[in-house]
């Protein structure tokens, strides 16, 4: 016989009259919500949008692994292709905040005998200090970012993150009234009336999340194989690349995935929203500029008479590879070369130092005229295209001059990492000594003020003079732009 069914009191809660209900449970905090929306998200697709960023660099880390530079199979002392795999990888891994370091961990390598220090006979020291006469471990480091691998790093991150929020979008939207039936509402209860505290507006930031974290921990598995250990040399230091996967992949996966989240919030805020338009507008300027520099060098490189004198390479490997692979970096320069800022080339050892420097006088010396008014003309035109975005895109002049400003600001920081230097030290490398080749920050920041500020002016003159009547006006960007 089935129970009876409960009696339902006035008022259809089933509660007496005069119940105090008690209170809801209080929801979690906003940390705890958080990282348990995180871990219950959809991991698949934060591995799809990772994956791409950790493909482009392994593909870039064998091309720069395949050639045997000028190596023979039978050589004894060969480096085989799965050292030079690692060697490539601590490479490409600096694209990314990696480190390059090698230690002598056997003994001296290199050097002559002649490079030890003597042995003190009383003592029993070394006239630098060490024990026995026995000559310090060499040490030395490599420091260089190739920015082309960067550039590359950050357009495959994107396109996966953006893959990924167009599926967010689609799950969002929900299907059409025509694909089914409704969903039903949610039951009522004595909480009906409470506040959700499941549901909120930070999809964005937990997919971020779940994509940044695959990617540091791809990343740290690649720093882990990059370690080399080659003729009693070790190769450490591309654990560095960790923090800055985690720095740059949190940074772009926000800002791509929680724009639709916090577009309304921005847009009640408009000094933030006009730095945010100008920094669009410096990136899209800075990258079109680049451009143009990296390809009048490749177009120069190509018809240098060296290129194509095999005796040049002398049966080594060629360096068309290595141009292609710091190609971002050398038109860093070139855009400061041709506004004025001199490449320069800083060595030192322990008996002293020296400075050389390579601007455009020189390269009128050395080639021509002809030369430094070409370089004059693609730095002109470099800030005329600032100048012209920047007046497209903004109506009013401090916006535009906040634009330059902050194409000035991502220049500087791309001269300051796009050198090379190196450094060594120990009497196991022979001698000690420092190097860095590229341009100086201070040189660049006072002719890119001059060509910057002048870019802004002229191409707004320009914008204005050459505008059809009816045609878009300047300043005035069109939805999406």
């Amino acid at each position: 016989m089935a129970p009876p069914a409960p009696a339902t009191l006035p008022g259809g809660t089933g509660f007496p009259p005069g119940h105090v209900l008690p209170p809801p449970p209080a929801p979690p905090g906003g940390a705890a919500t958080f990282f348990r929306r995180v871990a219950g998200g959809d991991w698949a697709g934060a591995f799809r949008a990772a994956v791409w960023p950790l493909f482009a660099l392994l593909v870039v880390t064998v091309l720069l692994a395949a050639p045997s530079y000028g190596q023979s199979e039978y050589d004894e002392d060969a480096v085989g292709f799965g050292d030079r795999f690692q060697i490539s990888l601590a490479l490409v891994l600096q694209s990314v905040g990696g480190d390059l370091e090698f230690e002598e961990v056997g003994g001296p390598r290199f050097g002559s005998g002649a490079n030890w220090p003597a042995v003190d006979a009383d003592e029993g020291y070394g006239s630098d200090g060490s024990p026995f006469g026995e000559p310090d471990a060499g040490r030395g480091g490599l420091a260089m970012t190739p920015l082309l691998v960067t550039a590359g790093w950050l357009l495959a991150l994107y396109g996966g993150v953006r893959l990924l929020r167009d599926r967010l979008r689609h799950r969002t939207d929900g299907p059409p009234p025509s694909a089914g039936p409704a969903v039903p509402p949610p039951p009522a209860g004595p909480w009906a009336a409470a506040t959700p505290w499941t549901r909120g507006s930070t999809a964005g930031l937990e997919a971020a999340a779940r994509v940044t974290v695959l990617l540091t921990l791809g990343t740290l598995v690649l720093a882990l194989i990059a370690r080399p250990s080659l003729r009693e040399i070790e190769v450490t230091g591309s654990l560095w690349a960790v923090p800055g996967t985690l720095l740059l992949a949190g940074v772009l996966s926000a800002v791509v995935l929680s724009r639709d989240e916090h577009a309304s919030w921005l847009a009640a805020r408009p000094g933030l929203l006009r730095l945010t338009e100008a920094f669009g507008t410096a990136l899209r300027a800075l990258a079109a500029a680049l451009a143009l520099c990296a390809l009048i060098l490749l177009v120069v490189y190509l018809q240098w008479d060296a290129v194509h004198d095999e005796s040049a390479v002398d049966g080594e490997f060629s360096p068309h590879l290595i141009v292609v692979f710091l190609l971002a970096n050398l038109a860093v320069s070139g855009l400061g070369f041709g506004w004025g800022a001199p490449a320069r080339m800083e060595a030192g050892s322990g008996s002293g130092g020296g400075r050389e420097s390579f601007g455009l006088s020189d390269l009128g010396e050395a080639v021509g005229g002809w030369a430094v008014a070409g370089s004059l003309a693609a730095g002109a035109v470099c800030a005329l295209l600032l100048g012209v975005l920047a007046a497209r895109r903004h109506a009013r002049a401090a916006d535009r001059y906040l634009a330059g400003g902050v194409f000035l600001v991502l220049f500087l920081g791309l001269v300051a990492i796009g050198g090379v230097g190196m450094d060594q030290s120990g009497a196991g490398f022979g001698s000690a000594g420092q190097m860095h080749m590229g341009t100086e920050v201070s040189a660049a920041l006072l002719f890119g003020l001059l060509w910057v500020a002048g870019g802004i002016a002229v191409g707004g003159l320009l914008t204005r003079l050459f505008t059809v009547q009816g045609a878009h006006a300047p300043g005035a960007r069109r939805p999406g732009a």
